[in-house]
């Protein structure tokens, strides 16, 4: 199980930059939208605060661009 998992990886390293969720999903025959969605909360699942760490860095951006 463990190498498949790997090759699952190195799929989305490979693959090219804004491409990376659509080939996971091709990979694990699951849409774009629910590979992305399912990244996003086992993050938030493991380590809530590197989101607000995320969230803060985008809204300091926009501020300073707006």
């Amino acid at each position: 199980m463990i190498p498949i998992f790997f090759d699952v990886l190195d799929c989305a390293k490979n693959s090219n930059k804004h491409a990376e969720f659509y080939d996971l999903g091709k990979k694990v025959e699951l849409p774009e939208h629910q590979v992305r969605s399912d990244i996003i909360r086992f993050i938030k699942n493991m380590n809530p605060d590197s989101l607000d760490a995320v969230a803060g860095k985008i809204v300091e951006l926009l501020e300073v661009g707006g």
